[in-house]
Protein backbone atom coordinates (compact mmCIF):
# COMPACT_ATOMS: atom_id res chain seq x y z
CA UNK A 1 0.00 0.00 0.00
CA UNK A 2 0.57 3.79 -0.14
CA UNK A 3 1.35 5.21 -3.18
CA UNK A 4 0.51 8.33 -4.17
CA UNK A 5 -0.21 6.98 -8.38
CA UNK A 6 -4.22 7.23 -7.45
CA UNK A 7 -6.53 8.90 -6.02
CA UNK A 8 -9.66 6.80 -4.57
CA UNK A 9 -11.92 6.61 -1.92
CA UNK A 10 -9.08 4.50 -0.31
CA UNK A 11 -7.09 7.58 0.21
CA UNK A 12 -8.83 8.26 3.51
CA UNK A 13 -8.21 4.92 4.75
CA UNK A 14 -4.67 5.17 4.17
CA UNK A 15 -4.17 3.06 1.26
CA UNK A 16 -1.72 3.83 -1.15
CA UNK A 17 -0.27 0.96 -3.20
CA UNK A 18 3.48 0.00 -2.92
CA UNK A 19 5.04 0.06 -6.12
CA UNK A 20 5.76 -2.96 -7.27
CA UNK A 21 10.09 -2.87 -7.13
CA UNK A 22 9.34 -1.57 -3.18
CA UNK A 23 7.17 -4.82 -2.64
CA UNK A 24 10.12 -6.97 -4.54
CA UNK A 25 12.93 -5.69 -2.46
CA UNK A 26 11.31 -6.28 0.83
CA UNK A 27 9.95 -9.31 -0.17
CA UNK A 28 13.38 -10.78 -1.50
CA UNK A 29 14.86 -9.89 1.97
CA UNK A 30 12.66 -12.09 3.98
CA UNK A 31 11.19 -15.15 1.82
CA UNK A 32 12.90 -18.31 1.85
CA UNK A 33 12.88 -21.18 -0.21
CA UNK A 34 11.85 -23.10 3.15
CA UNK A 35 8.41 -21.51 3.70
CA UNK A 36 4.61 -22.21 2.23
CA UNK A 37 2.24 -20.17 3.91
CA UNK A 38 2.01 -16.45 3.25
CA UNK A 39 -0.14 -13.60 5.17
CA UNK A 40 -0.24 -10.10 3.90
CA UNK A 41 -2.53 -8.51 6.74
CA UNK A 42 -3.67 -5.41 4.71
CA UNK A 43 -2.86 -6.97 1.07
CA UNK A 44 -4.35 -3.98 -1.28
CA UNK A 45 -4.51 -4.69 -4.89
CA UNK A 46 -2.19 -8.03 -3.85
CA UNK A 47 0.98 -6.99 -4.91
CA UNK A 48 3.13 -8.40 -1.86
CA UNK A 49 1.50 -11.99 -2.45
CA UNK A 50 2.18 -11.71 -6.43
CA UNK A 51 5.37 -10.92 -5.16
CA UNK A 52 5.96 -14.21 -2.64
CA UNK A 53 4.28 -16.35 -5.62
CA UNK A 54 7.13 -15.39 -7.91
CA UNK A 55 9.74 -15.49 -5.34
CA UNK A 56 8.49 -19.43 -3.83
CA UNK A 57 7.31 -20.33 -7.37
CA UNK A 58 11.37 -20.35 -8.75
CA UNK A 59 12.01 -23.17 -6.17
CA UNK A 60 8.75 -25.07 -5.67
CA UNK A 61 5.96 -25.93 -7.21
CA UNK A 62 3.17 -23.24 -7.28
CA UNK A 63 0.57 -25.75 -5.79
CA UNK A 64 3.08 -25.98 -2.61
CA UNK A 65 2.21 -22.32 -1.78
CA UNK A 66 -0.49 -20.64 0.13
CA UNK A 67 -1.09 -17.10 -0.02
CA UNK A 68 -3.91 -15.04 2.45
CA UNK A 69 -4.58 -11.67 2.49
CA UNK A 70 -6.85 -9.93 4.00
CA UNK A 71 -8.28 -6.22 3.11
CA UNK A 72 -11.30 -4.15 3.94
CA UNK A 73 -11.89 -2.79 0.61
CA UNK A 74 -13.90 -5.16 -1.61
CA UNK A 75 -12.71 -4.04 -4.81
CA UNK A 76 -9.15 -4.19 -3.73
CA UNK A 77 -9.58 -7.61 -2.46
CA UNK A 78 -10.89 -8.45 -6.19
CA UNK A 79 -7.77 -6.75 -7.44
CA UNK A 80 -5.68 -8.37 -5.20
CA UNK A 81 -6.97 -12.36 -6.29
CA UNK A 82 -6.83 -11.42 -10.05
CA UNK A 83 -2.81 -9.86 -9.23
CA UNK A 84 -2.15 -13.40 -7.48
CA UNK A 85 -3.69 -16.23 -9.73
CA UNK A 86 -1.87 -14.27 -12.78
CA UNK A 87 1.38 -14.88 -11.32
CA UNK A 88 0.99 -18.12 -9.54
CA UNK A 89 -2.34 -19.84 -11.30
CA UNK A 90 -2.12 -23.33 -8.97
CA UNK A 91 -0.91 -21.54 -5.61
CA UNK A 92 -4.16 -21.66 -2.70
CA UNK A 93 -4.51 -18.33 -2.97
CA UNK A 94 -7.37 -17.04 0.09
CA UNK A 95 -8.55 -13.30 -0.31
CA UNK A 96 -10.60 -11.95 2.49
CA UNK A 97 -12.71 -8.97 2.19
CA UNK A 98 -13.03 -8.25 6.03
CA UNK A 99 -11.42 -5.84 8.90
CA UNK A 100 -7.92 -7.30 9.88
CA UNK A 101 -8.71 -7.46 13.84
CA UNK A 102 -12.02 -9.51 12.95
CA UNK A 103 -10.09 -12.33 11.36
CA UNK A 104 -8.51 -14.81 13.48
CA UNK A 105 -5.81 -17.00 13.09
CA UNK A 106 -7.78 -19.76 13.44
CA UNK A 107 -9.99 -18.33 9.98
CA UNK A 108 -6.21 -18.61 8.17
CA UNK A 109 -4.56 -21.29 9.69
CA UNK A 110 -0.53 -20.07 11.36
CA UNK A 111 1.70 -19.10 8.97
CA UNK A 112 5.51 -19.05 8.30
CA UNK A 113 5.50 -15.54 6.96
CA UNK A 114 3.91 -12.09 7.33
CA UNK A 115 4.64 -9.76 4.39
CA UNK A 116 3.37 -6.06 3.46
CA UNK A 117 2.17 -2.60 4.59
CA UNK A 118 0.22 -1.70 6.49
CA UNK A 119 -1.81 1.43 6.27
CA UNK A 120 -0.50 4.59 8.05
CA UNK A 121 -3.95 5.81 9.32
CA UNK A 122 -3.53 8.79 11.87
CA UNK A 123 -5.40 8.21 15.12
CA UNK A 124 -7.91 11.01 14.43
CA UNK A 125 -8.82 8.85 10.88
CA UNK A 126 -9.31 5.74 12.62
CA UNK A 127 -13.07 4.18 12.91
CA UNK A 128 -14.02 4.12 16.20
CA UNK A 129 -15.62 0.48 16.02
CA UNK A 130 -12.18 -0.69 14.06
CA UNK A 131 -10.02 1.22 16.54
CA UNK A 132 -11.36 -0.40 19.71
CA UNK A 133 -11.63 -4.10 18.29
CA UNK A 134 -7.53 -3.12 17.03
CA UNK A 135 -6.42 -1.80 20.50
CA UNK A 136 -8.39 -5.15 21.73
CA UNK A 137 -6.26 -7.40 19.78
CA UNK A 138 -3.26 -5.55 20.81
CA UNK A 139 -4.20 -5.43 24.79
CA UNK A 140 -5.25 -9.33 23.80
CA UNK A 141 -1.60 -9.79 22.69
CA UNK A 142 0.14 -8.07 25.65
CA UNK A 143 0.66 -4.58 24.52
CA UNK A 144 -1.41 -2.02 25.75
CA UNK A 145 -1.25 0.77 22.95
CA UNK A 146 -1.78 4.19 23.74
CA UNK A 147 -5.59 5.57 22.08
CA UNK A 148 -3.77 8.04 20.25
CA UNK A 149 -1.49 5.02 17.94
CA UNK A 150 -1.10 5.02 14.63
CA UNK A 151 -3.14 2.42 12.62
CA UNK A 152 0.08 0.66 11.73
CA UNK A 153 0.67 -0.35 15.20
CA UNK A 154 -2.30 -2.71 16.08
CA UNK A 155 -1.45 -4.22 13.02
CA UNK A 156 2.34 -5.25 13.70
CA UNK A 157 1.10 -6.78 17.18
CA UNK A 158 -2.09 -9.00 15.82
CA UNK A 159 -0.05 -10.35 13.24
CA UNK A 160 2.63 -11.80 15.35
CA UNK A 161 -0.04 -13.74 16.58
CA UNK A 162 -0.80 -15.54 13.30
CA UNK A 163 3.00 -16.51 13.09
CA UNK A 164 4.15 -19.89 13.14
CA UNK A 165 7.30 -20.58 15.83
CA UNK A 166 10.88 -19.61 13.67
CA UNK A 167 8.11 -17.46 11.30
CA UNK A 168 9.45 -14.25 9.83
CA UNK A 169 8.01 -10.75 9.49
CA UNK A 170 8.62 -8.44 6.60
CA UNK A 171 6.65 -4.86 6.76
CA UNK A 172 6.74 -2.00 5.36
CA UNK A 173 6.30 0.77 8.47
CA UNK A 174 6.34 4.41 9.36
CA UNK A 175 9.82 5.52 10.76
CA UNK A 176 8.07 6.21 13.82
CA UNK A 177 9.18 2.41 14.89
CA UNK A 178 12.04 4.21 16.10
CA UNK A 179 11.58 7.17 17.79
CA UNK A 180 7.87 7.96 18.73
CA UNK A 181 6.89 7.16 22.51
CA UNK A 182 3.71 5.33 21.57
CA UNK A 183 5.48 2.87 19.06
CA UNK A 184 7.84 1.67 21.99
CA UNK A 185 5.40 -1.15 23.15
CA UNK A 186 5.38 -2.32 19.43
CA UNK A 187 9.04 -2.38 19.04
CA UNK A 188 9.41 -4.06 23.20
CA UNK A 189 7.31 -7.11 21.60
CA UNK A 190 9.57 -6.83 18.54
CA UNK A 191 12.34 -7.72 20.40
CA UNK A 192 10.89 -10.04 22.74
CA UNK A 193 9.43 -12.55 20.23
CA UNK A 194 12.00 -12.25 17.76
CA UNK A 195 15.73 -13.90 17.89
CA UNK A 196 17.22 -11.58 15.23
CA UNK A 197 15.42 -8.17 14.16
CA UNK A 198 17.07 -5.65 11.37
CA UNK A 199 15.39 -2.45 10.49
CA UNK A 200 16.29 -0.28 7.53
CA UNK A 201 16.53 2.99 7.07
CA UNK A 202 16.46 4.70 3.63
CA UNK A 203 19.08 7.60 1.73
CA UNK A 204 16.54 7.52 -1.70
CA UNK A 205 12.75 7.79 0.35
CA UNK A 206 11.01 4.78 -0.27
CA UNK A 207 7.95 6.47 -1.35
CA UNK A 208 9.15 10.40 -2.16
CA UNK A 209 5.77 11.60 -2.95
CA UNK A 210 4.27 10.48 -0.05
CA UNK A 211 4.92 12.92 3.09
CA UNK A 212 5.99 9.97 5.94
CA UNK A 213 9.67 8.44 5.99
CA UNK A 214 9.20 5.03 5.73
CA UNK A 215 11.28 1.74 7.19
CA UNK A 216 11.64 -2.04 6.54
CA UNK A 217 11.26 -4.57 9.66
CA UNK A 218 13.04 -7.63 8.84
CA UNK A 219 12.27 -9.82 11.67
CA UNK A 220 12.98 -13.22 11.85
CA UNK A 221 13.13 -16.62 14.08
CA UNK A 222 9.78 -16.13 15.54
CA UNK A 223 9.40 -17.73 19.62
CA UNK A 224 12.78 -16.48 20.76
CA UNK A 225 13.62 -13.32 22.42
CA UNK A 226 16.29 -11.04 20.39
CA UNK A 227 20.15 -11.98 20.49
CA UNK A 228 21.07 -9.70 17.30
CA UNK A 229 19.27 -6.10 16.26
CA UNK A 230 20.57 -4.13 13.81
CA UNK A 231 19.74 -0.72 12.25
CA UNK A 232 20.66 -0.21 8.76
CA UNK A 233 20.99 2.45 6.40
CA UNK A 234 20.00 1.49 2.55
CA UNK A 235 21.57 3.67 -0.40
CA UNK A 236 18.92 2.64 -2.32
CA UNK A 237 15.86 -0.48 -2.20
CA UNK A 238 16.47 -0.60 -6.17
CA UNK A 239 20.21 -1.98 -5.16
CA UNK A 240 19.58 -4.89 -3.34
CA UNK A 241 22.69 -5.50 -0.51
CA UNK A 242 23.75 -2.20 -0.80
CA UNK A 243 24.09 -1.00 3.10
CA UNK A 244 25.65 -0.31 6.37
CA UNK A 245 25.39 -1.10 9.17
CA UNK A 246 24.68 1.86 11.93
CA UNK A 247 23.37 0.79 15.30
CA UNK A 248 23.65 -2.69 16.56
CA UNK A 249 23.43 -4.63 20.02
CA UNK A 250 22.99 -8.20 21.07
CA UNK A 251 21.00 -9.80 23.67
CA UNK A 252 23.58 -9.07 26.35
CA UNK A 253 22.32 -5.37 26.39
CA UNK A 254 19.27 -5.11 24.98
CA UNK A 255 16.90 -3.68 27.97
CA UNK A 256 20.15 -2.09 30.20
CA UNK A 257 18.83 0.98 29.33
CA UNK A 258 14.93 0.99 29.42
CA UNK A 259 14.10 3.75 32.20
CA UNK A 260 10.63 4.27 31.27
CA UNK A 261 10.39 0.37 31.02
CA UNK A 262 8.62 0.45 27.62
CA UNK A 263 11.10 -0.53 25.28
CA UNK A 264 14.81 0.22 24.70
CA UNK A 265 15.90 3.11 23.75
CA UNK A 266 17.11 2.44 19.75
CA UNK A 267 18.59 6.07 19.27
CA UNK A 268 21.72 5.41 21.85
CA UNK A 269 22.33 2.54 19.54
CA UNK A 270 23.52 4.46 16.55
CA UNK A 271 26.86 5.34 18.60
CA UNK A 272 29.55 2.97 18.92
CA UNK A 273 29.68 0.92 21.78
CA UNK A 274 33.00 2.52 23.52
CA UNK A 275 31.30 5.54 22.83
CA UNK A 276 28.32 4.71 24.35
CA UNK A 277 29.50 3.12 26.97
CA UNK A 278 31.41 6.56 27.88
CA UNK A 279 27.66 8.62 26.95
CA UNK A 280 26.34 6.49 29.77
CA UNK A 281 28.53 7.30 32.03
CA UNK A 282 27.96 11.01 31.23
CA UNK A 283 23.97 10.48 31.45
CA UNK A 284 23.86 8.46 34.13
CA UNK A 285 25.98 11.01 36.65
CA UNK A 286 24.56 13.49 39.12
CA UNK A 287 25.54 16.41 36.78
CA UNK A 288 23.36 15.51 33.41
CA UNK A 289 19.44 16.48 33.86
CA UNK A 290 17.02 16.26 30.87
CA UNK A 291 16.30 19.73 29.91
CA UNK A 292 12.99 19.75 30.66
CA UNK A 293 13.44 19.31 34.45
CA UNK A 294 14.96 23.03 33.58
CA UNK A 295 13.15 24.85 30.44
CA UNK A 296 9.69 24.34 29.11
CA UNK A 297 9.84 24.00 25.68
CA UNK A 298 6.76 25.00 23.23
CA UNK A 299 5.89 25.77 19.42
CA UNK A 300 5.59 29.24 18.86
CA UNK A 301 2.67 31.25 17.57
CA UNK A 302 0.85 29.90 14.84
CA UNK A 303 -0.40 32.09 12.27
CA UNK A 304 -2.03 30.56 8.97
CA UNK A 305 -0.53 32.29 6.75
CA UNK A 306 3.07 33.32 7.58
CA UNK A 307 3.74 35.57 4.36
CA UNK A 308 0.44 37.74 4.96
CA UNK A 309 1.38 38.03 8.98
CA UNK A 310 4.86 38.80 8.65
CA UNK A 311 5.73 42.28 7.81
CA UNK A 312 8.63 44.02 6.40
CA UNK A 313 9.53 47.36 7.42
CA UNK A 314 8.09 48.64 3.99
CA UNK A 315 5.13 46.55 4.57
CA UNK A 316 4.71 48.32 7.88
CA UNK A 317 4.75 51.67 5.88
CA UNK A 318 2.81 50.94 2.76
CA UNK A 319 -0.07 49.54 4.48
CA UNK A 320 0.37 52.59 7.08
CA UNK A 321 -0.74 50.33 9.64
CA UNK A 322 0.14 51.65 13.71
CA UNK A 323 2.99 50.07 15.36
CA UNK A 324 1.57 48.99 18.21
CA UNK A 325 0.13 46.23 15.67
CA UNK A 326 3.45 45.39 14.97
CA UNK A 327 5.45 43.13 17.46
CA UNK A 328 8.80 42.46 16.75
CA UNK A 329 8.99 39.31 15.79
CA UNK A 330 11.43 36.00 14.17
CA UNK A 331 9.99 33.66 11.95
CA UNK A 332 12.63 31.41 11.65
CA UNK A 333 16.48 31.62 12.49
CA UNK A 334 18.07 31.14 8.93
CA UNK A 335 21.60 33.57 8.74
CA UNK A 336 21.89 33.62 12.44
CA UNK A 337 24.91 31.69 13.60
CA UNK A 338 24.86 32.59 17.33
CA UNK A 339 23.06 31.63 20.30
CA UNK A 340 22.63 34.86 21.46
CA UNK A 341 19.59 36.80 19.59
CA UNK A 342 20.39 40.41 19.95
CA UNK A 343 18.72 43.35 19.34
CA UNK A 344 21.38 44.37 17.13
CA UNK A 345 20.71 41.02 14.79
CA UNK A 346 16.78 41.81 15.27
CA UNK A 347 17.41 45.27 13.42
CA UNK A 348 19.98 44.08 10.22
CA UNK A 349 17.52 40.95 9.84
CA UNK A 350 14.91 44.29 9.40
CA UNK A 351 17.10 46.51 7.54
CA UNK A 352 17.91 43.70 5.17
CA UNK A 353 14.41 43.32 4.02
CA UNK A 354 13.40 39.99 5.86
CA UNK A 355 9.73 40.06 7.25
CA UNK A 356 10.50 41.29 10.73
CA UNK A 357 6.80 42.59 12.53
CA UNK A 358 4.25 40.36 13.49
CA UNK A 359 0.76 41.78 12.32
CA UNK A 360 -0.98 41.22 15.58
CA UNK A 361 -4.38 42.70 16.19
CA UNK A 362 -6.31 42.23 19.58
CA UNK A 363 -9.66 40.34 18.44
CA UNK A 364 -11.46 42.80 20.27
CA UNK A 365 -10.83 46.01 18.32
CA UNK A 366 -13.40 47.99 17.18
CA UNK A 367 -13.55 51.59 16.24
CA UNK A 368 -11.04 53.96 14.53
CA UNK A 369 -8.52 51.64 14.81
CA UNK A 370 -10.09 48.65 13.01
CA UNK A 371 -10.74 51.06 10.59
CA UNK A 372 -7.25 52.42 9.99
CA UNK A 373 -6.00 48.86 9.44
CA UNK A 374 -9.26 47.51 6.86
CA UNK A 375 -7.20 47.82 4.42
CA UNK A 376 -4.76 45.72 5.01
CA UNK A 377 -7.62 43.35 6.43
CA UNK A 378 -9.10 43.35 2.82
CA UNK A 379 -5.86 42.67 1.72
CA UNK A 380 -5.82 39.23 3.39
CA UNK A 381 -9.58 38.64 2.17
CA UNK A 382 -8.36 38.96 -1.29
CA UNK A 383 -5.11 36.70 -0.68
CA UNK A 384 -7.45 34.12 0.58
CA UNK A 385 -5.86 33.92 4.36
CA UNK A 386 -8.74 34.34 5.83
CA UNK A 387 -10.09 31.01 4.21
CA UNK A 388 -6.71 29.08 5.27
CA UNK A 389 -8.01 26.73 8.18
CA UNK A 390 -5.73 28.46 11.15
CA UNK A 391 -7.32 31.33 10.22
CA UNK A 392 -10.93 30.28 9.82
CA UNK A 393 -10.56 28.24 13.35
CA UNK A 394 -10.09 32.21 14.92
CA UNK A 395 -12.91 34.35 15.69
CA UNK A 396 -12.14 37.33 14.29
CA UNK A 397 -9.49 35.38 11.42
CA UNK A 398 -7.09 37.95 11.93
CA UNK A 399 -6.35 37.97 15.51
CA UNK A 400 -3.30 35.32 16.33
CA UNK A 401 -3.10 33.88 19.21
CA UNK A 402 -0.48 32.84 22.08
CA UNK A 403 1.99 34.98 21.33
CA UNK A 404 4.41 35.18 23.86
CA UNK A 405 8.03 36.63 24.86
CA UNK A 406 10.24 33.44 25.25
CA UNK A 407 13.74 32.96 27.01
CA UNK A 408 15.47 31.71 23.88
CA UNK A 409 14.37 29.24 20.93
CA UNK A 410 15.36 25.80 19.82
CA UNK A 411 15.58 25.05 15.86
CA UNK A 412 12.83 22.21 15.36
CA UNK A 413 14.52 21.35 11.93
CA UNK A 414 17.53 21.62 10.30
CA UNK A 415 20.80 19.56 8.44
CA UNK A 416 23.02 19.80 11.25
CA UNK A 417 22.47 20.06 15.20
CA UNK A 418 19.78 21.83 16.77
CA UNK A 419 20.48 25.03 18.28
CA UNK A 420 19.11 26.46 21.53
CA UNK A 421 19.24 30.23 21.19
CA UNK A 422 18.98 33.17 23.87
CA UNK A 423 16.78 35.84 22.95
CA UNK A 424 18.44 38.85 24.10
CA UNK A 425 16.03 40.83 21.53
CA UNK A 426 13.06 40.36 23.62
CA UNK A 427 10.80 39.28 20.22
CA UNK A 428 8.11 36.74 19.73
CA UNK A 429 8.70 33.60 17.31
CA UNK A 430 6.82 31.93 15.09
CA UNK A 431 6.17 28.05 15.30
CA UNK A 432 9.07 27.39 12.50
CA UNK A 433 11.06 27.41 16.15
CA UNK A 434 10.10 26.00 19.33
CA UNK A 435 10.14 28.71 22.31
CA UNK A 436 11.46 28.46 25.69
CA UNK A 437 11.08 29.49 28.72
CA UNK A 438 12.67 28.71 32.11
CA UNK A 439 10.71 26.64 34.87
CA UNK A 440 9.58 28.21 37.92
CA UNK A 441 13.10 28.82 40.76
CA UNK A 442 15.14 29.19 37.17
CA UNK A 443 16.60 32.31 37.26
CA UNK A 444 18.46 34.12 34.56
CA UNK A 445 21.96 33.35 35.11
CA UNK A 446 21.64 30.07 35.58
CA UNK A 447 19.34 29.81 32.26
CA UNK A 448 22.27 31.29 30.45
CA UNK A 449 24.87 28.84 32.09
CA UNK A 450 22.09 25.98 30.78
CA UNK A 451 22.01 27.90 27.20
CA UNK A 452 25.62 27.49 26.83
CA UNK A 453 25.71 23.90 28.18
CA UNK A 454 23.87 23.74 25.26
CA UNK A 455 26.90 23.34 23.09
CA UNK A 456 29.03 20.67 24.82
CA UNK A 457 29.96 17.45 22.88
CA UNK A 458 28.03 15.72 25.37
CA UNK A 459 24.91 17.96 24.39
CA UNK A 460 25.08 17.95 20.74
CA UNK A 461 25.05 14.13 20.63
CA UNK A 462 22.39 14.18 22.82
CA UNK A 463 19.96 16.60 20.27
CA UNK A 464 21.21 14.07 17.77
CA UNK A 465 19.69 10.99 19.44
CA UNK A 466 16.89 12.46 20.79
CA UNK A 467 15.91 14.12 16.98
CA UNK A 468 14.87 12.35 14.04
CA UNK A 469 14.93 11.69 10.70
CA UNK A 470 12.90 13.22 7.94
CA UNK A 471 15.14 12.16 4.83
CA UNK A 472 16.76 14.47 2.33
CA UNK A 473 19.41 14.91 5.52
CA UNK A 474 16.85 16.79 7.83
CA UNK A 475 16.59 16.23 11.47
CA UNK A 476 13.32 17.34 13.56
CA UNK A 477 13.46 17.62 17.33
CA UNK A 478 9.72 17.89 18.65
CA UNK A 479 9.18 19.55 21.72
CA UNK A 480 9.21 16.87 23.82
CA UNK A 481 11.93 15.21 22.16
CA UNK A 482 13.71 18.79 22.58
CA UNK A 483 12.90 18.50 26.37
CA UNK A 484 14.36 15.15 26.77
CA UNK A 485 17.78 16.41 25.59
CA UNK A 486 20.48 16.18 28.38
CA UNK A 487 22.24 18.71 29.67
CA UNK A 488 25.26 19.40 32.07
CA UNK A 489 23.94 21.26 34.96
CA UNK A 490 26.57 23.79 37.27
CA UNK A 491 26.14 21.58 40.67
CA UNK A 492 26.96 25.36 43.03
CA UNK A 493 26.15 29.05 41.65
CA UNK A 494 30.09 29.47 41.18
CA UNK A 495 30.10 27.06 38.45
CA UNK A 496 26.69 28.18 37.13
CA UNK A 497 28.62 31.89 36.68
CA UNK A 498 31.63 30.47 35.49
CA UNK A 499 29.94 28.51 33.03
CA UNK A 500 27.40 31.70 32.17
CA UNK A 501 30.83 33.92 31.45
CA UNK A 502 31.72 31.24 28.59
CA UNK A 503 28.04 32.43 26.71
CA UNK A 504 29.20 35.57 25.26
CA UNK A 505 32.62 33.46 24.32
CA UNK A 506 30.45 30.57 22.69
CA UNK A 507 28.32 32.99 20.99
CA UNK A 508 31.25 34.55 19.13
CA UNK A 509 32.80 31.52 18.02
CA UNK A 510 29.84 30.07 16.10
CA UNK A 511 29.26 33.26 14.64
CA UNK A 512 32.84 32.92 13.00
CA UNK A 513 31.49 29.26 12.10
CA UNK A 514 33.72 27.36 14.87
CA UNK A 515 31.62 25.11 16.52
CA UNK A 516 35.02 23.00 17.60
CA UNK A 517 36.43 25.78 19.36
CA UNK A 518 33.05 26.20 20.97
CA UNK A 519 31.88 22.90 22.16
CA UNK A 520 35.99 22.62 23.12
CA UNK A 521 35.60 25.41 25.40
CA UNK A 522 32.16 23.81 27.24
CA UNK A 523 34.15 20.21 26.98
CA UNK A 524 37.17 21.04 29.38
CA UNK A 525 34.35 22.10 31.86
CA UNK A 526 31.98 20.04 31.84
CA UNK A 527 32.99 16.86 30.40
CA UNK A 528 36.52 16.64 32.19
CA UNK A 529 35.91 18.63 35.68
CA UNK A 530 32.43 17.86 36.26
CA UNK A 531 31.55 14.74 34.75
CA UNK A 532 35.04 13.00 35.43
CA UNK A 533 35.89 11.96 31.81
CA UNK A 534 39.73 11.63 30.92
CA UNK A 535 40.69 13.96 27.72
CA UNK A 536 40.57 10.96 25.41
CA UNK A 537 37.13 9.90 26.56
CA UNK A 538 36.09 14.09 25.68
CA UNK A 539 37.76 13.63 22.70
CA UNK A 540 35.71 10.52 21.51
CA UNK A 541 32.50 12.70 22.28
CA UNK A 542 33.75 15.47 20.58
CA UNK A 543 34.96 14.01 17.72
CA UNK A 544 31.40 11.96 16.78
CA UNK A 545 29.78 15.47 17.55
CA UNK A 546 31.24 17.03 14.92
CA UNK A 547 31.05 14.34 12.46
CA UNK A 548 26.82 14.58 12.95
CA UNK A 549 26.29 18.03 14.95
CA UNK A 550 27.16 20.08 11.88
CA UNK A 551 25.72 20.24 7.96
CA UNK A 552 27.67 18.31 5.55
CA UNK A 553 28.56 18.96 2.00
CA UNK A 554 27.02 17.02 -0.32
CA UNK A 555 30.61 15.24 -1.51
CA UNK A 556 31.14 14.50 2.60
CA UNK A 557 28.04 12.08 2.58
CA UNK A 558 29.20 8.59 3.79
CA UNK A 559 28.32 6.40 1.27
CA UNK A 560 26.94 2.86 1.76
CA UNK A 561 29.08 -0.05 1.28
CA UNK A 562 27.98 -3.51 0.10
CA UNK A 563 26.97 -5.94 2.79
CA UNK A 564 25.10 -9.32 2.92
CA UNK A 565 21.52 -9.67 4.85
Amino acid sequence: MHSLRERSPAKSFGRFYTPSATAKFVTELIASSTFRTVLDPACGNGIFLAEAAKRLGSVQRDEDTALTGVDLDGAACAKALSTVEEAAPSARTRIINRDFFAVTPEDTGEVEVVLGNPPFIRYQAFSKRIKERALKRAAEAGVVLSRLSNAWAPFVVYAISFLKTGGRMGLILPAELLHARYARPVLRMILEYFRRVRILTFDIPLFPLVDVLAVVLVAEDAGSRCEDFQVRRVRDSRADGQWITTAQWTGADLFTNDRANTAPRVSEYYLPPDLRSIYRRVSNSESARPVGEILSIDIGYVTGDHDYFHLTKDGVRNWRIPRKFCLRSLRNLRGIKGNIFTARDWERMRDAGTPSYLFHVPGQLRGADLKRIQPYLNEGIRRGASRRYQCRARDPWFSVRNVRFPDGFVTSMSSGFARLVVNEAGVAASNSLHIVSRQPGIDRPFFNAVAASWYSSYTMISTYLESHVLGGGLRKLEPSEAERVSVIVPPDSRTASALAALLPEVDNSLRGSNLNEASALLDELLLIDLAGLTSKEANELAAFARAHSWPRKSSESPRPSHGGS
